[in-house]
């Protein structure tokens, strides 16, 4: 008698559904006026990380973001000093980051050459 078993094996099959959003700063200091990155990441139910939800949108709360779905990015450039809290929003799930936003560091140098 000859018995044979086919083993299988899926790639890149659905995961589960997205039930958790994190957003990771990709930055030392937030500072007004200037642009930061960042990047969001989806997770199910296993806490395993799944493909970033189609509709998904970022915001800022003090400032402008921009986002790219496709490859998890994006860039927030606050407005003012103060609080700022990136959210992201996709398939009914939220998360966010909040982050203290501080006033331009630049230090200037002045060099005085006397003759």
């Amino acid at each position: 008698m000859l018995i044979e078993f086919m083993w299988f094996k899926f790639h890149n099959c659905p995961k589960g559904p997205v039930v958790r959003i994190t957003i990771t700063k990709e930055w030392i200091m937030l500072t007004k006026g200037k642009a930061a990155t960042f990047t969001v990441t989806a997770y199910n139910a296993e806490n395993e990380s799944v493909a970033l939800p189609a509709d998904l949108a970022a915001t800022a709360s003090n400032g402008t973001a921009s986002f790219d779905a496709t490859t998890g990015k994006g860039s927030v450039t606050p407005d003012t000093v103060g609080d700022e809290t990136i959210t992201a929003t996709g398939a009914g799930v939220t998360g966010t980051l909040s982050d203290t936003v501080q006033a331009d560091q630049t230090v200037a140098v002045l060099k005085v050459a006397f003759d």
